[in-house]
């Protein structure tokens, strides 16, 4: 499993998000990610009208966090650049 093993565990920050007390490790064939202590999710977002249908959190939450995590503070990603007219591509 790409999450290491361990239990996540969290403490309510308001009605609807949770701080990370311990880091959430994620291990893919090729790069290792570390979600912090202290980062703040509200797990899946999902909007309230579909709450009923669509859980915020469950077999997926793990995931939910890395991606927030992602998303808002660490990817360290950017897309490269595109060529400009006046560069000639």
């Amino acid at each position: 499993m790409p999450f290491l093993p361990g239990s996540l565990t969290v403490s309510r920050v308001d009605a609807d998000r949770w701080e990370l007390v311990d880091p959430l490790v994620y291990q893919g064939r090729r790069d290792r990610f570390v979600v912090p202590a202290g980062f703040v999710t509200d797990f899946a977002t999902v909007p309230g009208l579909v709450r009923w249908f669509v859980p915020r959190f469950g077999a997926f939450t793990l995931a939910a966090i890395l991606h927030d995590w992602l998303i808002t503070e660490g990817s360290g990603w950017s897309p490269p650049a595109r060529p400009t007219a006046s560069s000639g591509g």
